[in-house]
């Protein structure tokens, strides 16, 4: 690139424009840039004849004007201007010279007719480059070029100082597609093409504006589409069955079809991953089963020129499955390469309490196990085994989940197979919980809530937080219930055992006075009942244990004799411990509005107040008076039950 020169001025209102000449030695490219400095100028060249050939303006400070051209020998002139009534513009214009890229006027290597049309032979996917020129005594080119396979012809026409026409004509002269661009648009028959069958095709550029003449630049191609993936699931190409090493296939997309098929096996449960790289143009990778359903697919742009398109699927099981590579637009017939790899799983869990894995002894010692849980294996189960009695830690990790993410669930069982606990883990994170457990064999399993997920389980034990077989705690039934005697207001506490030989624990305790009974059940398995019955073992209230809840039971009574009994409703062994207590609590509140209790008038120092609503003792009322409008706070807390 030669600069010429670069020069500054300024248009006033008065003085419209600004001129200059430059003369070429030769044929080559003018390039012409006008930066505003201010205002909005304009550029225009002309031919030594006065004839203009191109113009151009700065819109703004940032967006110059340009005037790109292929000239022949000459001097041109170029006009710097702004338009009428403009208040004026101060700009730069910088004039350099290159190699023409397009033909130049006057020279003609193309045909003017079909007959005579330029002989391009075989096209192929390299480009064929041509610089030519069209105008006055030449309008048309016309060029001849054969394909010997199904083929997309791909042709861009470029360098315009004109506008012009690009046809595509098939052997009788008949327009197959057509575009017309200028000098600021190029001229691009692709996409819009279907393939070709085998033969001689031509085609033509044509000067739209009779009165001016323009050089281009023209690349053609024809790439063969001819692809060896099916066009249907039923035709798919095989693949076979995929393992470590890649099945690796180079194709293209055939544009007569809607998506080119592969087909392939996996002969044990496998992650199966699968890629498409190379593609000059949109498209998508689908992965689908024997019945067609989507398991997996990945779409993307080709940005600078390839695209990487991955699908990676959990483990699928034993079977068949499909792949199927689709453009985003008709007729497209990019290349690409298809990898796809396979990897068995390492599966740990049985499928059944049957199949069971054996962790063996648990102990102080963590015993971890890691696996996957979803597809194929929707349940995973492992049994362990205690020596002496013991609290279970339990640590569910749920981590890599597959596209729809979301919780597995985790059961516990004795050697029953009775349930024990229920459990579901939260989202990409982990849950720890206990319970106390019998010397003996158990059972875990892990289950697939509605996703496919890699898990991590942890087990460990410690010495029983509460009560062990030996220590039974409570009487067999109620005739032989251990005496708690008569409660206070110190509670009473007991550790116990129910489970396997013992599975229920009576106490007897006795209210002197109408106070709140007050029983907790702290320590217990999950389902471990607290029931409160009265002489007769009728039952007067119950709570039971769930998770890391207690249960509670507390109450106002009358004075007398009750009983407590504790079990677990799924036969689990689970220690326990007992605190009863009657706490004496008067009922000082009014049982209605003409007896509330008076507080009197309020102010900014709070008056607490203790007191119990429920059996025995119905709604609590109280009054109290305020001296001017002023914002009231109430608040009720240490609630064991609902209170409004």
């Amino acid at each position: 690139m030669t600069n010429l020169a670069t020069v500054s001025g300024i248009l006033a209102a008065a003085s419209t424009d600004n001129w200059y000449n430059v003369t070429l030695a030769s044929t080559q490219t003018l390039n012409l840039d006008l930066q505003a400095l201010y205002g909005t100028p304009y550029v225009s060249l002309y031919d030594s004849a006065g004839k203009q050939i191109a113009s151009g303006y700065a819109a703004s400070l940032t967006s110059d004007g340009w005037i790109n051209r292929t000239l022949a020998a000459g001097t041109y002139y170029i006009d710097v201007s702004v338009s009428n009534g403009s208040p004026g513009a101060g700009y730069t214009l910088a004039a350099s010279t290159g190699t023409p890229n397009t033909g130049t006027v006057g020279v003609d290597t193309a045909g003017q007719t079909l007959t005579t049309a330029r002989a391009l032979g075989n096209l192929g996917a390299t480009p064929v480059s041509i610089a030519e020129a069209i105008g006055g005594p030449n309008p048309y080119d016309y060029y001849s070029f054969n394909v010997t396979t199904p083929s997309q012809v791909r042709a861009t026409l470029s360098g315009l100082s004109d506008y012009a026409t690009l046809y595509l004509l098939n052997a009788s002269g008949q327009v197959i597609a057509q575009g017309t661009g200028n000098s600021v648009s190029n001229v691009t028959l692709n996409q819009a093409l279907g393939p070709l069958t085998p033969g001689t095709y031509y085609v033509e550029v044509a000067d739209t504006n009779t009165s001016a003449s323009t050089g281009y630049a023209l690349d053609i191609s024809a790439p063969d589409t001819s692809a060896v993936a099916g066009t249907t699931a039923s035709s798919a190409f095989a693949l076979g069955t995929l393992g470590a090493t890649a099945a690796k296939h180079a194709d293209r997309l055939n544009p007569l079809a809607e998506a080119g098929y592969y087909s392939f096996t996996v002969g044990a449960p496998s992650t199966v991953s699968v890629s498409v790289s190379g593609l000059t143009d949109r498209a998508t990778l689908y992965i689908r089963d024997a019945t067609g359903k989507v398991l997996s697919y990945a779409s993307g742009d080709y940005g600078n020129g390839t695209i990487n398109l991955s699908a990676n699927l959990a483990p699928l099981p034993t079977g068949t499955y499909f792949v199927s590579v689709e453009g985003q637009y008709s007729n497209t017939a990019t290349p690409y390469v298809l990898n796809a790899t396979a990897a068995a799983i390492t599966h740990n869990g049985g499928a059944t309490f049957a199949t069971a894995t054996s962790l063996g002894p648990v102990s102080a010692g963590n015993t971890i196990v890691s696996d996957f849980v979803g597809g194929v294996y929707s349940t995973e189960t492992y049994s362990f085994t205690l020596a002496n009695a013991a609290t279970l830690s339990t640590k569910l990790s749920t981590y890599q989940k597959d596209v729809v993410t979301g919780p597995i669930s985790f059961q516990l069982y004795d050697a029953n197979q009775n349930n024990i606990l229920n459990y579901s883990s939260s989202q990409d994170g982990y849950d720890a919980f206990s319970s106390s457990l019998a010397a003996g064999t158990y059972y875990i399993a892990v289950n697939k809530s509605y996703n496919n997920s890699v898990y991590s389980l942890s087990l460990t034990t410690a010495a029983p937080a509460v009560g062990n077989p030996s220590l039974t705690g409570g009487g067999a039934t109620l005739a032989t219930a251990r005496d708690l005697s008569t409660l206070g207001a110190t509670a009473v506490g007991v550790p116990g055992w129910v489970g396997t030989g013992n599975t229920v624990g009576w106490y007897k305790v006795a209210i002197g006075s109408a106070g709140i009974l007050q029983l907790n059940l702290t320590g217990a398995a999950y389902g471990t009942s607290l029931i409160l019955t009265d002489a007769s073992g009728a039952t007067l209230a119950s709570n039971q244990s769930v998770n890391s809840y207690n249960a509670h039971i507390w109450g106002k009574y009358a004075p007398g004799t009750y009983f407590v009994k504790i079990n677990n409703a799924y036969g689990t062994n689970s220690g326990y411990n007992l605190s009863a207590a009657d706490q004496p609590i008067a009922d000082s509140a009014g049982a209605g509005t003409a007896t509330a209790r008076l507080l009197g008038a309020l102010g900014p120092t709070a008056q607490t107040l203790a007191d119990y609503v429920g059996p025995l003792a119905g709604d609590d009322y109280y009054q109290f008076t305020i001296a001017a409008t002023s914002t009231v706070n109430l608040s009720l807390g240490g609630l064991f039950d609902s209170a409004t």
